[in-house]
């Protein structure tokens, strides 16, 4: 039980450390804390290392599956950020066609002319 605890801990820390380095290469706002960049980085090590034996580029164990790791690791954080925007933009293009306006930071989502038009014809038809 030791050796499998130690291993898990061993890929923990190794997660962690790929995924801050993934995240110095690929500078940015990330809401990630610091499980979620070690769970950044194992996943990224396991796909880094996993396309680079396929690939042929080295073996298991070997010293350039580090680099093969951050590559993952970036690869996701990249993926992960692209889904994240689109998701933003999904959620305020939602709430701008639905009519709601909600504060963010300084700026206020306003009406658009089409929005001030159909409200003008509901207030005439009521």
């Amino acid at each position: 039980m030791g050796m499998g605890l130690l291993g898990i801990i061993g890929w923990m820390f190794f997660g962690l450390i790929v995924g801050l380095v993934a995240r110095a290469l690929l500078p940015g706002r990330d809401p990630m804390g610091v499980i979620a960049t070690a769970i950044l980085g194992v996943a990224g090590a396991v796909l880094g290392g996993w396309a680079g034996q396929v690939l042929g580029l080295y073996s298991a164990g070997s010293r350039a599956g580090f680099i093969g790791a951050i590559a993952g690791a970036v690869l996701l954080l990249f993926g992960y950020r692209r889904f994240a925007r689109a998701r933003a933009e999904k959620i305020v293009r939602s709430a701008l066609l639905s009519g709601q306006r909600r504060r963010m930071g300084s700026s206020v989502f306003q009406k658009s002319e089409l929005e001030r038009e159909e409200e003008k014809r509901r207030q005439k038809s009521a």
